[in-house]
């Protein structure tokens, strides 16, 4: 990385470090805990003290002017719908506008969740140390989020449909027949343990059936044993027919983040994934 990059980096990161602490002014309370950086610097979030409702969670997501708005930035406040999951909850958002740097923000406090991330990153920990009730929380869960109606979409037929086609040509029909809520996101910094917890809800709304077993599969690909207890407590939905579709459509999705430069080292178990999902829609 160049030194011009590393000044740009850490410019950017004091304009986040300023909007946690207008959003801190904001809802009155007192930011107590090391902020904490998301995806690209897109988003900061800190442990926070409100006076009447004790520790929160404070977050900053910010876009361009352009890309500000939609589906995913009202999505944590969206899921405040969903009561059936074990999930944050938005306690105040506020949203503003920073013409110098041509970027909207929207801050959230939300109720504070004790449980830590199962990981540091989207992938499986080595080894992966969750309790045996854990999968079967995270189960009903998820079968809880399923039923939920909403006109969200983490995923359109078209965008499937192109997708399928761009990468694997006219082998499969690529219609989905059973479409069901999910959370959209499901790698493993986005739930907790001991206990499970859904965390960051930008992206839930209508996906094909098996949806987010085929994410937590996709990033648990470097770990043999995560990756086999996952195809296990969620065979039903990844070997049904949509759910091979949603492993394709996830795969799709994850190697065109690897072309763009992220976890190269993915891309082989990707491939021998689509290859595994395809021969099952074919077979």
């Amino acid at each position: 990385m160049s030194g011009a990059t590393n000044a740009a980096d850490e410019r950017f990161k004091a304009f986040m470090i300023g909007n946690l602490g207008k959003a801190a002014e904001t809802f009155g309370v007192t930011v107590v805990g090391e902020p904490r950086f998301g995806w690209f610097l897109r988003s900061v979030s800190a442990r926070a003290e409100h006076p009447g409702r004790g520790v929160c969670w404070l977050r900053v997501h910010t876009e361009s002017f352009v890309t500000a708005g939609g589906e995913t930035w009202t999505g944590n406040t969206d899921a405040e719908q969903i009561t059936a999951v074990a999930k944050p909850h938005v306690l105040k958002f506020d949203d503003w506008d920073d013409q110098t740097w041509g970027r909207s923000q929207r801050a959230e406090l939300t109720t504070f969740v004790r449980q830590s991330p199962a990981s540091d990153d989207e992938f499986a920990p080595v080894p992966l140390e969750v309790p045996s009730r854990w999968w079967g929380d995270l189960r009903q869960n998820l079968r809880n989020l399923a039923p939920a109606e909403t006109e969200r979409r983490r995923v359109t037929q078209a965008e499937i449909t192109r997708r399928i086609r761009v990468f694997w040509g006219d082998l499969i029909d690529p219609t989905v027949r059973d479409w069901r809520c999910a959370h959209g996101d499901l790698h493993w910094s986005n739930i907790t343990a001991p206990e499970v917890v859904l965390l960051d809800w930008e992206h839930w709304g209508m996906a094909p059936l098996g949806y987010d077993p085929a994410t937590l599969l996709s990033f648990s690909l470097l770990n043999t044993s995560a990756a086999n207890e996952v195809r296990a407590e969620f065979a039903e939905e990844l070997d049904s027919r949509d759910g091979r579709i949603a492993q394709l459509t996830v795969i799709a999705r994850l190697l065109l983040r690897a072309e763009a430069g992220e976890f190269p080292e993915l891309v082989a178990p990707l491939h021998r994934q689509a290859q595994a999902a395809l021969s099952g829609l074919r077979g």
